[in-house]
């Protein structure tokens, strides 16, 4: 729904780049900066597109969260406003799958 909510420029604009996603990247962030290069090394950063289809439904999806850190290729305050922008825009209230479980879910 996040993604069908763009508007279409901005769908254009986005349609081929890649994120940098990063574990650790919101505890650093907080002050958490107590890893071992060890630790960081087991949790290596990971790119993938921003833009995905998701399996089941075939729909275009906005692969964002609190863990992606960079648009490949973007200047460092321009991703992370665009990052920013873009969780904001996904975690509308009429954006967000809401599911009341019940029984046989599963």
């Amino acid at each position: 729904a996040a993604y069908d909510a763009l508007p279409d420029r901005t769908k254009a604009e986005v349609q081929d780049l890649r994120a940098e996603h990063y574990a650790l990247h919101t505890r650093i962030l907080l002050g958490d900066e107590a890893y071992t290069d060890e630790q960081k090394k087991a949790i290596p950063p990971a790119v993938w597109p921003l833009v995905q289809t998701h399996p089941g439904s075939r729909r275009k999806l906005l692969f964002v969260g609190v863990h992606a850190r960079q648009i490949i290729g973007w200047p460092t305050t321009k991703s992370g406003m665009y990052l920013q922008d873009f969780m904001e825009h996904a975690t509308q209230r009429e954006l967000v799958y809401h599911h009341e479980w019940q029984v046989g879910d599963l």
